[in-house]
């Protein structure tokens, strides 16, 4: 239900886009004006992410087929390349980068003035709301104008409890799997149903991280129509002064 609201989304938002680049032609030109929108720990954590979430696609592709054990496929999946033990390892690393980048992330929250400012302004508000239902308006057609966003928009801030909320079920789960016993001396009642439980919800919520990664994320950084084929905003965290005030007309406002 989730991931067809958010398809919907992007279908509307993608048409929208496209009459408003028509209209306005907000190419960015190589000469124009750049603002330095996130600093390089933001960047740091980013490109971490991006190395975890490449870890474990990959790996968890190989792994895949260790749930069809039977299936004469499945063999020949787990088997190459190094094989299951190589893949665990592989996916474990990236695991170990996962935790190491939300601690980072956390302690940056917690201890950097742009880190407490960012999380701060990460929190929904009501306003959040309303724009939601101004921007759908103006997707159809039915307001003439987009909602004016702040430092960051309703489906930012969606993006980002998503991942927040996202690595903690994974990290969760993820280390019930991997040292069982640790758990068992945390919560001694812990039966096999719960370890069962905790495989599910990491199966789960990994197929659905990577939907949202690759649909909707992917969409609004690189396939929106004012910024295809693609950004380097990633890497150097810079937007054109007319992207920033086209998109955070309220963030340069100081509101």
């Amino acid at each position: 239900m989730v991931l067809a609201g958010l398809f919907i989304h992007i279908i509307l938002d993608f048409f929208a886009r496209l009459r408003l680049r028509r209209s306005e032609k907000l190419a960015e030109t190589a000469a124009e004006k750049t603002v330095q929108r996130f600093n390089t720990h933001y960047l740091t954590q980013h490109l971490l992410l991006i190395i975890n979430v490449l870890l474990m696609v990959i790996s968890s592709i190989f792994l895949w087929g260790l749930r069809y054990s039977g299936a004469t496929w499945a063999a020949s999946l787990t088997g190459a390349l190094g094989g299951v033990d190589f893949w665990r390892l592989v996916h474990r690393a990236g695991a170990l980068v996962l935790i190491l980048t939300s601690i980072y992330h956390l302690i940056y929250s917690l201890v950097h003035p742009d880190g407490r400012r960012d999380f701060k302004q990460m929190i929904p508000t009501g306003k959040d709301f309303r724009d939601f239902g101004q921007n759908m308006l103006w997707f159809i057609g039915a307001r003439p104008e987009r909602p004016q966003f702040g430092r960051f928009s309703y489906f930012e801030k969606f993006d980002y409890w998503a991942v927040f909320w996202g690595c903690a079920i994974m990290i969760v789960s993820g280390l019930a799997l991997w040292v069982p016993e640790i758990f068992r001396l945390i919560i001694p009642s812990a039966s096999p149903a719960f370890f069962e439980a905790m495989k599910e919800a990491h199966s789960h919520e990994a197929m659905l991280a990577v939907l949202a990664i690759f649909i909707w994320h992917i969409y609004n950084v690189h396939f929106r129509p004012d910024r295809f084929p693609g950004t380097f905003f990633w890497v150097h965290g810079r937007m054109s002064q007319k992207e920033i005030t086209s998109e955070h007309p309220l963030d340069l406002a100081g509101q």
